[in-house]
């Protein structure tokens, strides 16, 4: 699992499931958050039988830096929600979701 960090510490907005939580914190306080989202997710991934999750956060450009995480671990689908977060200036730019799919390399599910 892969969470990228697009925004300066001081305000990013985590998603897991059907639940989307506004942090605005410090850097300690915002790596907090970002462990127990990833525990959050590794504990519903083993709910559903999928015990070996690794788990990586990056900062950055989200579409990008999935990208290039996909790339560079040879990775064989890409699975993202279609609920996005954005702005207006997603809806002018597009998605995170849309980006990856149209530029990926490889097989890409988007989940709603």
């Amino acid at each position: 699992m892969l969470h990228v960090i697009h925004e300066a510490p001081g305000s990013d907005t985590m998603v897991v499931g059907a639940a989307a939580v506004t942090v605005e914190a410090s850097q300690q306080d915002l790596d907090r958050a970002v462990a127990d989202l990833m525990a959050a997710a590794r504990g519903i991934a083993a709910e559903s039988g999928c015990d070996d999750v690794e788990t990586v956060v990056r900062g950055g450009y989200p579409a990008q830096q999935i990208l290039q995480y996909a790339k560079k671990q040879r990775i064989d689908i890409i699975v993202l929600g279609s609920r996005g977060l954005s702005d207006l200036k997603g809806l002018l730019l597009g998605s995170v979701s849309h980006r990856v799919t149209n530029l990926a390399e490889c097989t890409c599910i988007t989940v709603r």
